[in-house]
This record gives C-alpha cells, structure tokens and sequence, in this order.
C-alpha cells in the first residue's frame, strides 16, 4: 500500500518517501530532504500525506521534523551522508494535524546581566538580550501571509545564543519553495538584526540577496529609500542625489540610501512596501561617484557606492559611514529652488526622522563666524 498526494509518494509505515520521483526516509530522528526536493510539491499535498499516515497508523504517529539541506547532490550520492550536508536553519513539522514551518538560529549577542541570566536553560517567548523577536519578524510575515506562533531561546553562554522560532501559515495555494524562501529570508532578519536593526543589517541583507526582509522596515534617522535612479542627466537630479548623501555625512551616525526600493507613508512616516529594482545601466556606478565627489564638500571619507544585482535588475546601495566632526558641515555645490538648479547657490542640508530637512542660514553665519573667531584668536567666541 502506498499514500500518493500530488508529488509525494509515502510507503504504509511512513518510512520511505518519494519526493517528486526521489528517495528520502524518515529515520524516526531526522527527515532529512535537500532545497531541490522543495520543488513543484504544494503544502496542502503535505499536510495531506500527514494526515492519512496519521489516520492509518493512529493518533501516536510522530512524523520527524523535515531538515531542510543545502541545494542538490550528484545522483550516486549516498543518502546516508545526506544529514552530514550543511543546514539551512528551515525545517517543516507536523503538529496537531498541521504543517509549521520551524527556523533556528545561532546568535552572538552581547554580554547578558549574569545576575539574572541562567546559562543552559531553555525560554519560551524570552528574546536574547538586544532582540525583540516577536516586534521585528511580525511585520514581514503578516505581508508574507504567514503568523508568528512562539519561540524558545537557549543560552549556551552569556553572548552564544540559539532561537528557535515557528511560524503559523495556511496551506491553501502555497508551494514548499516558496514558503522555504520566505523563511530563509525571515532567517536572515534575525541574525543580521541581533543588536538591532542597523546600517550593518541593511547593507548585509541587501549584499546577501534578502532585500525581501526589509519591506516593511521604516525609513528614518539613517535610512532612505528611492524607487528610481537618480536623474543624472540635468542639473537638478545630480544636486538631488548629493543631497540624499550629503545629509547623512551630516547627522552623527552616518546613514545608507538604497535606490530601488519604494515607500509609502503609513502615518507615523514612510515604510518600505516594494521593491523596484532598477534597469541595468552599464558603467552606472562610476557616475553616482563622479557626482558625489563634484557636488559634496568636502568628501565624503569612506563612502561605499555598490551597484547589487537583483534578477535581470539591480539595486544601487550608498553608506555614508560617520564623519569626523571637523569636517562638517558638508555642502552640496548647488540649490534646488522652485524646482530649478541654481548653480551658484550652496546648500546645506540635514537628517530629521526620515526626512531632509535645510539648515537655517543663521546656523551658517554662526558657524562661519566661530570658526573665523577660532582661527584668529585661537579661542571660541563667548556667547
């Protein structure tokens, strides 16, 4: 007697499956299947093949978890090795008559409290010190369709931590690769975010091809987002561009603009929605360089321009690390006013929330007029 849903084919006892054709087994400790196993099998054929092994061999059937490994292997490969391949951190487990979708990470967290921290214990629901877990991965699966359920922490030390988080969804018109890649990029929210979501978890989501983890994510302090190029061919774009950067260079904790990525204002300001990523212009990044470096003054020390592949697109990210306090204000060579370039003007301008904002000319005069104070008498001007 063999159980057939779809693209999955199990013997009576629940030990043998066949994955679109291929050979994996239960071992009553781990299911082991590769990323390429995933392929072409819906979730509802899934909870459908749990389910009858579950009616056929009673309410004591325990399914092992369903270990997710890296990509596909040669067709003469010993599927005894197959658990030692590396793993994902996904895995798919049946309970209480559903399929969840379980994702384990390893943290490096900072020192925890030792007086209230217990090494070796098990939490429920308790975040590591600096990661709210529950507040950062509820926005991206709620766009995702998918529900957050619970998590449990174990500490291995005061900053080596494990997480184990299980997510809730409905299998109605889902495919497994989908839902595994939703939870690899739910993954690498949480690890790039666990001191924070930062310049570093942008830029590291972005580098690593999970620029999916940050919809929903708000602009602010040091983030900005555009869903186009910049306009490098008039006057008025190339001062645009300089100012996005130049307000980071300005504000203490530097910031990134990410160009190819669209907001939308929610009310209590903008959040990422979607991602737009950008036509593929050849040479594209050496002119975002050339503008910045004729339109900011002085440079930028350290800026990054990258220009990311996204598909058949691209993405182009810029950090401005933070500057040294000396070298500010920065300027941007040019205004923009009523809508027109005016050449001769300067401007200067600054980060307030997830907004541009200019300085106020009487802030220049009193800067110009303390450093001038400095530079004559050695000494600031007293106020």
């Amino acid at each position: 007697m063999r159980f057939i849903f779809g693209n999955i084919q199990a013997d009576e006892e629940g030990y043998y499956w066949l994955l679109n054709g291929v050979e994996r087994r239960d071992r009553n400790d781990s299911f082991d299947i590769l990323e390429d196993d995933l392929k072409d099998i819906s979730a509802t054929h899934l909870r459908q093949m749990y389910r009858g092994l579950q009616k056929h061999l009673g309410e004591d059937y325990s399914p092992s978890d369903m270990v997710i490994h890296e990509g596909g292997v040669p067709s003469d490969f010993d599927l005894r090795d197959l658990p030692i391949l590396p793993h994902t951190g996904v895995k798919f487990i049946f309970e209480e008559g559903e399929i969840l979708l379980a994702i384990e990470c390893f943290l490096s967290l900072p020192s925890y409290d030792n007086e209230s921290h217990q090494i070796g214990l098990n939490k429920l629901n308790a975040s590591p010190p600096g990661l709210n877990v529950a507040e950062l991965i509820t926005p991206p699966l709620g766009r995702k369709r998918l529900s957050f359920l619970n998590f449990d922490t174990y500490s291995y030390s005061d900053d080596v931590w494990r997480l184990a988080v299980a997510i809730g969804f409905n299998p109605r018109s889902r495919m497994l690769t989908d839902l595994y890649r939703d939870a690899l990029e739910i993954k690498a929210l949480i690890e790039a975010s666990s001191g924070g979501v930062t310049h570093e978890t942008v830029t590291e989501l972005i580098r690593g091809g999970h620029v999916k983890a940050l919809l929903g994510q708000p602009e602010g302090d040091w983030l900005e987002a555009k869903r186009q190029h910049a306009d490098l061919d008039s006057e008025v774009g190339k001062i645009r561009l300089a100012q996005w950067v130049a307000q980071f260079a300005n504000s203490p904790e530097g910031g990134v603009v990410v160009l190819g990525l669209s907001t939308k204002n929610q009310g209590n300001g903008d959040v990422i929605t979607k991602i737009t990523p950008l036509p593929r212009v050849p040479g594209i990044r050496r002119k975002y360089v050339q503008v910045l470096d004729n339109k900011v003054i002085p440079p930028i020390e350290n800026l990054a321009v990258e220009v990311i592949a996204h598909g058949e697109s691209d993405l182009v990210l810029i950090e401005v690390p933070p500057q040294n306090e000396e070298n500010k204000p920065f300027l941007v060579h040019g205004a923009v006013v009523e809508g027109k370039a005016q050449g001769n003007f300067f401007s200067i301008v600054r980060r307030r929330n997830d907004e541009m904002a200019s300085t106020h000319p009487a802030n220049v005069h009193a800067n110009l007029t303390v450093g001038r104070a400095f530079l004559r008498r050695g000494e600031l001007p007293r106020s």
